[in-house]
């Protein structure tokens, strides 16, 4: 459900802890056998290898090292899990047990002895898939940074590491430059405030990394203030937001990135396991482009900014711990317009696992397109307060509910959606009974089936009973009596390919109000 400004959820785990369907068994695919164009990226060229590692080349020993392993041959609408394993020879990280989700995967791991060193990402069965040499160092020429950054200190290279034990600032007017390959360790809770501009010119063989100087102490954040800009590319962050005096959000912790009156640009970006929240903004423009983001507090959480996400990832929020605390762990969360009220943008993006909602909206203008989202505690989409939302084209699987119309009066609109195995597929209303509901919930040539206690349901908890004239749905197929007369609605089963396509003799082909297949388009 969709949290209302400074409140906290009541959580009631039962339903979703009890709650096993055929959806949440996998197949555990060879990489790269079920190659094909999906809604999320497009195939690499052949000469590229379908499963690449990035890690940084060059790093001290003893320090957090992030790494990702992509498969950007995988349909993400094929449902897929595949168990990987991270290992090291000569051994100097205890093999490591991964398991990628729809064609991704990141984490972290400490090297213990120096030298260089073939990391290696194995199959279940112990087949190669991708490998990297790294030079884990014992020595290291180091630059040590602090105060006002001018002159020669605002170009960082490979050459020497980066340490900063103090806040470091860079003032309006200059750019920090930082080149391919570069590694900053940050103390803990240290910043780097950007009043001018910094970029980052990561590579895909050769990415930035910004760690945490002690295992034990995570560092503070970017934080780019008024008029500020920051670009990054190939740049991978680990270990962040650690100051909890320095909260941001409904989550209360730490943006490892924040921005505020700003522009932040992310492109091709690893953010993971880091304590804080990967992303916190207001007034700003964000931009993320084929990114992953994983094993943070949220994925990120805005007000009154502009987002614009694309074939970007969102895992494992807040962590891949067995039972992490519920604290508003969105992938991300979208709170009002901007003041130029300009949607923000989710389109090819990818939303797998998290302790609350996938996409929670609260008062924004929000366009979703192309999307995939699964298994989340709460919501796939929790919408609320005001304005709206559309989503489109978009699956939805495994969550509480699919998509939720909540407190408030957002305008919820759903076109050519497919929401299947979750306890409940469209919802109008929520679990606050303090406050009104009078938004609606109009959906058209989507499919909501075969969830596991409604298709449909129209319940407002103040006055606990279906609220008349909320939700609208015309074309579609829900299988539910209070809707099926509905214009164009269909009844009966529906046949799903691997990529929950209508199969050659299903209902719904040809169907939709347009006269496509009701459902996803391709």
């Amino acid at each position: 459900m969709a949290t209302p400004p400074f409140h906290r959820k009541v959580v009631n785990r039962t339903s979703r802890q009890l709650a096993v369907t055929a959806l949440s068994v996998f197949l555990l695919l060879s990489a790269g056998c079920n190659s094909g164009d999906g809604p999320v990226g497009n195939n690499p060229p052949d000469n590229n290898p379908p499963v690449k590692l990035v890690i940084p080349l060059s790093f001290p020993t003893g320090v957090t090292i992030p790494f990702a392993v992509l498969d950007t041959t995988v349909n993400p609408r094929k449902s897929q899990r595949l168990p990987l394993a991270l290992s090291t020879s000569p051994p100097s990280i205890q093999e490591t047990e991964l398991t990628m989700k729809r064609g991704r995967v990141a984490g972290s791991v400490e090297f213990t002895t120096a030298g260089e060193i073939d990391v290696t990402v194995s199959s279940a069965l112990g087949t190669a898939l991708a490998h990297q040499k790294v030079n884990a160092q014992e020595d290291t020429s180091h630059r040590e940074m602090s105060g006002i950054l001018t002159g020669n200190n605002l170009l960082w290279n490979s050459s020497y590491l980066i340490i900063i034990d103090e806040n470091v600032t860079i003032p309006a007017g200059e750019q920090l430059v930082v080149g391919a390959g570069t590694v900053v360790l940050l103390s803990g809770n240290v910043r780097i405030e950007v009043f001018g501009s910094m970029d980052i010119q990561g590579t895909s063989e050769a990415p930035v990394t910004f760690t945490a100087q002690s295992t034990t102490e995570p560092w503070g954040e970017i934080d780019v203030h008024n008029g500020g800009t920051l670009s990054m590319k190939w740049a991978m962050l680990t270990r962040g937001g650690g100051d909890e005096s320095r909260a941001f959000g409904h989550s209360g912790s730490q943006p490892v990135v924040r921005g505020d009156h700003a522009i932040l640009e992310f492109d091709h970006c690893v953010l993971v396991d880091n304590p804080g929240k990967a992303i916190g903004s207001q007034y700003s423009t964000v931009v993320l482009d084929a990114s992953l983001i994983a094993q943070c507090d949220t994925g990120g959480e805005h007000f009154f900014s502009v987002v614009t996400a694309e074939n970007t990832w969102f895992l494992n929020m807040p962590s891949l711990s067995p039972d992490p605390a519920e604290d508003d762990n969105d992938g991300i969360y979208l709170n009002d317009p901007n003041p130029g009220e300009v949607p923000s943008l989710l389109r090819n993006c990818v939303f797998v696992t998290g302790m609350d909602d996938a996409i929670d909206h609260n008062g924004a203008m929000v366009n979703v397109e192309n999307c995939v989202i699964e298994d989340f505690y709460h919501e796939g989409v929790a919408a609320s307060d005001k304005n709206w939302i559309h989503v489109s084209n978009t699956l939805i699987l495994d969550c509480e509910q699919g998509i939720e119309a909540g407190y408030g009066s957002p305008e919820v609109t759903v076109d050519h959606c497919v929401l299947t195995g979750n306890d409940i597929g469209l919802r109008f209303g929520d679990n606050y009974p303090f406050y009104t509901h009078e938004g609606t919930l109009t959906a058209v040539n989507t499919i909501s089936t075969e969830n596991r206690l409604h298709n449909v349901w129209n319940y407002d908890p103040t006055s606990q009973q279906p609220v008349e004239g909320k939700i609208q749905i015309t074309y579609s197929i829900v299988n539910d009596a209070d809707y099926d007369s509905g214009v164009g609605n269909l009844q009966g089963e529906v046949h799903f390919s691997e990529e929950y396509l209508l199969m050659e003799g299903s209902i719904g082909r040809g169907a939709a109000e347009d006269g496509t297949d009701m459902g996803l388009l391709p």
